[in-house]
């Protein structure tokens, strides 16, 4: 309904006219009550349809209670806010419409202001006929106007602060993401300056060392440096595959593909991968997995996860250890969810402090393993932001001296 300029300057007008009625005719007492009752009435009719169009136009909501919180009055947007006419609305209370623990609170709210006590604005989580909303509450006591110390209702006045709170919880967000992309910046330009400056600086120099024993027909050190380079040169090579990995994850470059995974080809290809080191620490495995369980997921990331995973426990496991491989379908309901896949080891385990840290690219610590092998301390980190690419999660389980468990859970 929209409200006509002209309304407040012909009330105006008559109030006038009415009031030059009255003087004139103030020695009438009866004809002047007879106007006067009249001029009351026309101001009181027109007071209200004013007040009610602008309720009704406003975008902001407004609803009046009784002092046992049932709806007596709801303007257009309440209307639009719940889904309902308001014929569905005037005699309900917040029990109809809400959440029962809402729907007390809210009228522990009403209850509060009708008391006297302080009641301030409040700010509400709802779900109504458009959808989860925020919403900024004001309430204040409606008096009776004959007695104004007899309250009659409340009327609350309630402005949807969804988009400003949909603004905050996005730029916490982007605070946070941002923290954490400045984080992985530097731990990155650490490594590179850290961890692929020694090999590189070792190579360079050993060569050197092993040109001029050439030339002096030292053939052992020759040999000895030689070693040093190749190691040095290997572990170049793994921190460049890992660094290149983690920043692919980190790109639009990689595509997932889901196929059909057969779970025992993929474990028996991350073994026949690190075969060396299995033969080395004469490492027994136990694999318990049904030769025809399959996942439907992407097979290089998967095969990456599983290989880091086993790579890592191959490392930290002692001489004549054992590596436990097991793979378990996931059943709720009698329905099949998904699988796990679980890689424990009864190796030298991880401490409580550095299991809070295991994931996070800006604590990244390379350890050597129980033979003395090294790492990039990107394995782990990969292995996670893998598994979260293909929709699963990973947790840790270990302790220290007595070996470490990791679970994989993919969704079917």
């Amino acid at each position: 309904m929209v409200v006509k300029k002209s309304t407040s300057y012909d009330l105006e007008n008559r109030i006038l006219e009415l009031e030059s009625e009255i003087s004139e005719l103030k020695n009438n007492e009866s004809k002047s009550q007879i106007i006067k009752a009249d001029y009351t009435h026309l101001l009181d009719i027109n007071k209200n349809d004013f007040y009610k169009n602008i309720l009704e136009a406003t975008p902001y909501i407004y609803v009046v209670k009784d002092i046992n919180s049932v709806y007596i009055e709801a303007n257009k947007s309440f209307c639009d806010f719940l889904g309902k006419k308001k014929e569905e609305i005037i005699g309900k209370t917040d029990y109809d419409f809400f959440p029962k623990k809402e729907a007390e609170e809210y009228i522990k709210g009403d209850k509060e202001v009708l008391a006297g006590r302080i009641h301030g604005k409040e700010e509400w989580e709802v779900l109504g006929g458009e959808g989860l909303k925020w919403l900024k509450v004001a309430k204040t006591v409606i008096y009776n106007e004959d007695d104004k110390d007899s309250p009659i209702g409340v009327l609350c006045s309630v402005t949807d602060i969804s988009f400003q709170k949909r603004t905050e919880t996005s730029l916490i967000k982007s605070k946070r993401k941002l923290k954490e992309l400045n984080a992985m910046k530097n731990s990155f330009f650490s490594i590179i300056g850290h961890d692929l400056k020694t090999p590189l600086s070792n190579i360079i120099g050993f060569s050197k060392l092993s040109i001029e024993n050439i030339e002096n027909s030292n053939l052992e050190k020759v040999k000895e440096f030689l070693k040093i380079i190749h190691s040095s040169a290997n572990k170049s090579f793994l921190l460049l595959s890992d660094l290149l990995e983690w920043s692919r994850s980190h790109s639009d470059k990689i595509q997932i593909n889901e196929e059909s995974i057969n779970l025992n080809s993929v474990i028996a290809n991350a073994m026949d991968i690190t075969f060396k080191s299995t033969i080395d620490k004469k490492i027994k495995f136990n694999i318990i997995c049904n030769e025809e369980l399959t996942i439907k997921s992407d097979k290089y990331i998967l095969s990456t996860v599983i290989r880091n995973l086993l790579s890592n426990a191959l490392k930290f496991s002692y001489i004549g250890g054992e590596i436990k491989i097991v793979c378990l379908e996931v059943i709720e309901n009698k329905v099949n969810k998904g699988v796990k896949i679980i890689v424990e080891d009864a190796g030298v385990g991880i401490s409580k402090d550095s299991l809070s840290t295991l994931f996070k690219i800006d604590k990244t610590i390379s350890t050597k393993g129980t033979n003395g092998e090294v790492g990039t301390g990107l394995g782990l980190i990969l292995c996670k932001e893998f598994v979260e690419k293909i929709g699963g999660n990973i947790k840790v389980e270990s302790e220290l001296g007595k070996g470490s468990k990791f679970i994989v859970t993919l969704n079917k």
